[in-house]
């Protein structure tokens, strides 16, 4: 595919452009907007009920007869988006630099994405719509020129539906482009460019969608419809985002697969060491002093156990046997944790809280004259808890091992609800923290997975 070329000046191409040239700086920007509002037409067909999310079952499926179980996924960080539109982005302007430089990039355009990046330039050279003496009212029957961003849809859209047997193809050509190293020259591993064919499986589907049902045309659809939005979107999703069809889509997501079973048998990249005394460890280049840390985390522990003193009303932390506790698993009743396997259960606890109280002499600012709880006491206690889960949330993971990313952090619970289960365990004499999030599940096709700070369940 790359033969004879200088892989220096493709990858350069498809990075963000200067000021040197105002339409590449236009045209990455729209691009990058293109993405984000065809992200955000995801979420608008979840927030429309039921027949509209069930597309994204067809969505996330690449089988071309049967719908995924589970939905495409909306819940994806705004970070994450935006490093995917970036990605995207790179794409569009490699091919407009081609289009302009046909004989230094070689990207394999065909006629229509020509003529779309011809547009797209003359667009930018159009003058404002005053010039043309309109002045803020169009006559009828004129039409003005589709807006950048509106052609950077549509070659977004004309890039993954083609089916081209005697080139490569864009989307492919591009695909070998970004598994350039440029800052090492060299390629990357599986491990490392699997994220990046992840963003661009992404923004196929994404741009697709928004291309054939766009989000501000939505609102038409009714009972009388003459075609429904699934029989709009199937036909098309059935050709250009599904496996075993020689389109883009098939190539991206099979070579996706390929490097996900390639990674897992390479040898990782170290990117933690430590200095030859053991006082320091380099994380990437950057250096942590570990008594720093050691001295950091014992601070978070002493300010977690001076707040939970406070709440309980103690002056020492009793000592706590989970070995002595039984924790019930099975148990998916609502608003169940372990506490209610103890003797006397919730109940036993909020006497024991009553008589710390009445013991430490402070039971006459919670209780009124009329044996009911005072409301700026309460306000005050819930203060404190507040405080402590805050706590709690940043020394749990850095003392005890789980995840710290906030998807996972936001899924715990330590009692069940009503459609979730608590992941706050007590087992083998341990309090363990699971969770059930996998964030690469609905881009990558990979199985979830169960996770605990000790070991894989």
């Amino acid at each position: 595919m790359f033969v004879g070329r200088d892989m220096e000046v493709l990858a350069t191409g498809c990075i963000a452009p200067t000021t040197d040239d105002a339409i590449f700086v236009e045209v990455w920007n729209e691009a990058v907007k293109v993405i984000k509002r065809s992200s955000a037409g995801i979420t608008d067909c979840h927030m429309r009920g039921h027949k509209w999310k069930s597309l994204m079952q067809w969505m996330k499926s690449v089988d071309e007869d049967s719908p995924s179980p589970s939905p495409f996924s909306h819940h994806i960080d705004s970070a994450t988006v935006d490093k995917y539109a970036k990605i995207w982005a790179g794409l569009i302007v490699l091919c407009l630099r081609s289009h302009r430089e046909p004989d230094k990039y070689e990207v394999p355009l065909s006629r229509e994405h020509k003529w779309i990046l011809a547009q797209m330039e003359q667009r930018r050279e159009q003058p404002p719509m005053e010039d043309y003496g309109f002045g803020e009212v169009i006559p009828e029957g004129y039409r003005m020129e589709e807006s950048m961003g509106d052609l950077v849809l549509k070659f977004s859209a004309a890039v993954v539906m083609f089916e081209d047997w005697e080139t490569v193809g864009v989307i492919p050509y591009y695909c070998g482009v970004l598994g350039y190293n440029l800052k090492g020259s060299n390629w990357y591993t599986p491990d490392k460019y699997t994220p990046t064919l992840s963003a661009i499986q992404y923004c196929m589907r994404v741009t697709v969608f928004e291309s054939t049902l766009p989000t501000n045309t939505r609102n038409d659809f009714h009972n009388e419809s003459d075609q429904t939005p699934l029989q709009i979107f199937r036909p098309v999703r059935d050709k250009w985002l599904v496996d075993c069809q020689p389109t883009p889509f098939c190539y991206v997501h099979s070579l996706l697969n390929y490097g996900l079973a390639a990674a897992k048998g390479s040898i990782g990249t170290d990117v933690i060491d430590f200095s030859a005394d053991g006082t320091v460890l380099n994380y990437k280049g950057e250096h942590l002093v570990l008594k720093k840390w050691e001295d950091c985390l014992h601070k978070e522990i002493e300010e977690l156990e001076r707040l939970t003193r406070k709440l309980l009303g103690v002056d020492e932390l009793p000592p706590v046997d989970f070995y002595a506790h039984s924790d019930s698993h099975c148990d998916d009743q609502k608003d169940y944790y372990f506490v209610d396997g103890l003797p006397g259960g919730r109940e036993a606890s909020k006497r024991w809280m009553l008589d710390r109280l009445l013991e430490n002499g402070t039971g006459e600012q919670w209780l009124t004259a009329e044996g009911g709880f005072r409301k700026s006491k309460v306000l005050s206690f819930e203060r404190d808890v507040h405080e402590w889960l805050r706590v709690s949330s940043v020394a749990t993971p850095k003392g005890c091992g789980p995840s710290g990313r906030g998807m996972e952090m936001l899924s715990t619970r330590y009692r069940n609800g009503r459609s979730t289960v608590r992941n706050y365990i007590i087992s083998d004499g341990q309090m363990m923290v699971y969770t059930l999030y996998h964030k690469s599940m609905g881009l990558m096709d990979q199985t979830k997975v169960l996770l605990n700070s000790n070991r894989h369940i």
